[in-house]
């Protein structure tokens, strides 16, 4: 009995022996059995694929050396095809649904031949993740993807798939849904509580319409994990971005306390800002510009205090502007085209590199501390004249007047540049009542910042340079060549080192002859106050200065306290013609003409200029004016008082941005054509440059600026160049083009097939230009384009930048006969408008000068004629799509026609060099 166990324990090891061959055989013929069975499966989808013969050549799809992308079981099954980009062409094999075990499928980045989806991959029900992003297909999403009900990341990323959404809407195992860029379409059933689990949703750039459906509100654990932050954040990316939806946003986002990406961008969506996201502390991204969107913003949005960027950009929303002091992580802020009011405090918000707050009702924006590393815009709202900082952001205020500008540079902190004093010198030439204050104001100003300033222009004269008394000699300034001077001793100025404002004015209306003023300031730019003094002041007045007969000529002063000219203290000598008033203060100073005095009077120190006497109530006074503000100033003036009262407050100065031509003179030829807005002239620049001078009435300076602004920072050989601007006499010069505009010069001239490539060449590449540079033109027709025809060559240059706006961008205008059928529509502009208004500007040159009428209510696409030029017909064609996705891009266009111009070319040549008599 106790040898029984030992022989039991024997037969069991026996029969383990024997277990193992047939196990390992019956594994052996399972992987053999599938591999025979999917083998020609495999390689029937790599063919039809179009998939490299170098590959999935063997008998081992599991071989990952041989059957690149593939990824099999331990039991031999493939459960993974990863075949992005691989350079595939062909369409998908319904056999794909025979690899019923996937659980990835990747065929990403290829060109799968503009195939559908097959309905065979509803077979796939272990699917876990499908890419088939950027892969040319098309048609609708077949039904049958909503049985895979495992399937948790789908990617169709610009896949080009159309139809209805409803299909993934069945698949309730969801996890990040992809469809940013595709051509679905229709309407969202209200479905999206069958996606609970949905982290990422993003269906930008769709045909997608109607409204949000409320079931939005089941959605509550969408989140999304950023590479940068390490913190789970929710997340709706791009929820309805470049859609067609209306209605409002639902306001359903109770819960969603960590949403963090919330975009309904470029609908045409209505309603109210949602109060349900008041909660939603975790926003780092919130954009709904481009919808109609109206009412005011709550103020819970300043605490969303991890915002990254906010745009609310071409609303209609009003009221106050969000407050962004809390937001100090934005990265960007957009709050243009809205009707927003009041007050804005951007100040030392440091992260910024993109601010947009134009075409707005703003009255004051705060930007101390504000620094933005790229594009800035405040402009087109309701700023006054100048802002208190100095800033690199583009800006347009209110209309000022000279008087505003003068009173500014009162505000003791206010500095300007020498070159921003000629420009406000050189407005105030208009505004002959505000000279003497002009000079007064840009002295004192200067003074703070600079120590030698000299201008003479159209008979105002002002230098202004500093001095060192501490070697006890005088004091002497003269305006160079001229006359003119002031010189007195340094012991009457308690100072070591004085700045000296010496001005002359020679016209004036009541008087006959210059102008002159003086003042003293010390190190501070405080006004030295001489009165008293025992030694005297010389102001020389000019040479050959006169009276009228019978008259004698005293120097007198202005009495403020009493309101007349007194004559204490100053005398009047002629030295060598040169007529110098010596007085032993400075204030008010004049040179008076007076009737020889009675001797009863002869002592008198007080007199006024009496009347003349064939008209008892005339004054004649020649005016030499001292005390005026800065630092020496001696100014002549007639009957008004220069002690202006100082201190003046007002929100700061920027000179610079009214003009950019210092004394440029401006010869005025001939108006070349007027409209109802602008006219353009053909003048002279300093005597020398023939250029074109736009000039805009009072209601369009704004776009007049705009245009100036925009063509200041373009730079290419195909744009009209840039020359200055002087918007406070509303005109923009830009380079003279002899031969004016497309329009007209194809109406009187046949274009030749050379010149017409010339042309469509040359204005292709500069629309390329803007369109990388994210803007787009809106008004390209062929009065914008310019021309220089040399020798049968053309150069064409586009012009008219005032209308141009940002990719994107809202649109306002009424449509014209070359918009674009979406903007028409929808009242939204992008680079591919632009192309549909060059293939109406080609169509107007292959046509003859015929000018192409659009029915906006029943629109459609021009009609090209079978005798025209091939490559420019075909091209017409194709800019002209009604469906803007269709239409080429710019620089395509140059491309071809560069080398259709090149054709053209050699084909002018054969035809030039041509000659019936040869022995050809």
């Amino acid at each position: 009995m106790a040898g029984r166990p030992e022989g039991t324990n024997n037969n069991s090891n026996t029969m383990r022996l024997v277990r193992w061959p047939l196990t390992l055989f019956l594994l052996l013929a399972g992987s053999h059995g599938v591999s025979s069975d999917l083998l020609p499966v495999m390689k029937q989808i790599w063919s039809v694929l179009g998939g490299s013969s170098q590959f999935w050549t063997g008998t081992n799809f599991c071989n990952p050396a041989d059957f690149i992308g593939v990824q099999c079981s331990s039991q031999g099954w493939p459960i993974s095809l990863k075949l992005s980009k691989q350079g595939l062409t062909g369409p998908i094999p319904q056999a794909i649904g025979q690899l019923t075990n996937l659980t990835i499928l990747f065929l990403d980045n290829n060109y799968l031949g503009g195939s559908t989806i097959p309905d065979s991959i509803g077979n796939l029900t272990h699917l876990e993740s499908l890419d088939l992003s950027s892969s040319g297909l098309s048609g609708s999403l077949p039904s049958s993807l909503g049985r895979l009900q495992k399937l948790q990341n789908i990617n169709l990323l610009n896949s080009g798939q159309t139809g209805s959404i409803e299909p993934l809407l069945r698949i309730s195992s969801l996890v990040r849904v992809e469809l940013g860029g595709c051509h679905l379409s229709g309407p969202i059933p209200d479905l999206l509580g069958n996606w609970p689990n949905v982290t990422y949703l993003s269906v930008w750039r769709n045909n997608l319409n109607g409204t949000i459906p409320p079931s939005l509100a089941k959605m509550k654990n969408v989140n999304f994990l950023d590479f940068g932050v390490k913190t789970s954040l929710k997340m709706i990316s791009s929820l309805a971005g470049g859609n067609h939806f209306t209605g409002s946003i639902p306001d359903v986002f109770e819960g969603f306390s960590n949403l963090g990406y919330l975009s309904f961008w470029n609908n045409q969506m209505n309603g109210t800002f949602p109060l349900s996201l008041r909660d939603s502390h975790q926003l780092f991204y919130l954009d709904l510009a481009v919808n109609q969107f109206e009412g005011e913003i709550p103020s819970f949005v300043s605490t969303f205090t991890l915002l990254a960027r906010l745009s609310l950009s071409n609303n209609k929303f009003s009221g106050a502007p969000p407050n962004a002091t809390a937001l100090t992580r934005l990265d960007s802020f957009a709050i243009d085209r809205n009707q927003f009011e009041g007050s804005l405090d951007l100040s030392n918000l440091r992260l910024l590199t993109f601010v947009d707050v134009s075409y707005n009702g703003l009255t004051q924006i705060a930007i101390k501390g504000l620094f933005v590393n790229g594009s800035c815009y405040l402009n087109n709202n309701l700023l006054p004249c100048y802002p208190l900082y100095a800033t690199k952001c583009e800006v347009t205020y209110l209309p000022c007047t000279v008087k505003d500008k003068i009173n500014m540079l009162y505000d003791s902190t206010t500095k300007i540049s020498t070159a921003e004093a000629q420009i406000l010198l050189n407005a105030t030439i208009q505004v002959p009542s505000e000279i003497i204050r002009a000079l007064t104001a840009v002295s004192a100003a200067l003074l703070r910042n600079t120590s030698f300033f000299s201008f003479n222009q159209s008979g105002i004269s002002l230098q202004l340079e500093t001095r060192n008394t501490s070697d006890g000699s005088h004091v002497f300034s003269q305006i160079n060549n001229s006359f003119i001077s002031a010189s007195f001793p340094s012991s009457i100025l308690n100072s070591s080192r004085v700045s000296v404002s010496l001005s002359s004015v020679s016209f004036n209306p009541f008087l006959y002859s210059s102008v002159v003023g003086v003042e003293v300031y010390d190190t501070r730019g405080n006004t030295i106050e001489i009165s008293d003094s025992r030694e005297n002041v010389n102001i020389t007045m000019g040479i050959n200065i006169t009276v009228p007969d019978g008259y004698d000529a005293v120097c007198q002063y202005w009495n403020e306290s009493n309101g007349i000219w007194s004559r204490q203290g100053c005398t009047l000598f002629i030295q060598e013609q040169l007529s110098i008033c010596q007085c032993n203060h400075l204030t008010n100073f004049s040179i008076g003409a007076i009737l020889p005095l009675r001797p009863e009077l002869s002592n008198s120190s007080e007199a006024t200029a009496p009347m003349a006497p064939d008209s008892p109530t005339k004054l004649i006074i020649i005016v030499v004016v001292c005390g005026i503000g800065g630092l020496l100033m001696v100014a002549i003036i007639a009957f008004a008082t220069l002690r202006l009262v100082r201190g003046r407050k007002s929100g700061g100065v920027d000179i610079g941005t009214h003009a950019d031509e210092e004394g440029g003179k401006i010869e005025w030829i001939e108006r070349v054509s007027k409209g109802s807005k602008t006219e353009v002239w053909k003048a002279i620049h300093n005597g020398v440059t023939t250029v074109a001078v736009k000039k805009r009435d009072e209601k369009n300076m704004y776009q007049l600026a705009q245009e100036a602004t925009r063509l200041k920072s373009l730079h290419h050989p195909n744009v009209v160049m840039y020359l200055g601007q002087n918007l406070s006499e509303k005109w923009l010069m830009i380079e003279w083009m002899e031969d004016g505009s497309l329009y007209h010069y194809v109406k009187s001239n046949p274009l030749t097939s050379y010149i017409l490539f010339n042309i469509a060449f040359d204005v292709a590449k500069a629309m390329s230009y803007l369109s990388e540079q994210c803007i787009v033109h809106t008004q390209l027709t062929p009065l914008n384009v310019l021309l220089r025809i040399v020798h049968g060559t053309a150069v064409a240059k586009v012009t008219h930048f005032g209308e141009s706006v940002e990719e994107g961008a809202r649109y306002h205008r009424k449509p014209e006969d070359h918009t674009a059928p979406e903007v028409a529509q929808y009242g939204t502009q992008y680079s591919k408008s632009d192309v549909w208004s060059y293939g109406i500007l080609l169509w107007f040159m292959a046509s003859g000068g015929r000018e192409f009428h659009q029915n906006f209510k029943k629109r459609s696409s021009p009609v090209t004629e079978d005798g025209w030029e091939t490559t420019i017909k075909s091209l017409i064609q194709e800019c002209t799509q009604m469906e803007a996705s269709n239409r080429p891009i710019f620089s395509d266009l140059a491309k071809r026609l560069k080398r259709g111009e090149l054709e053209a070319k050699q084909e002018k040549a054969r035809f030039e060099d041509y000659d019936p008599y040869s022995d050809r």
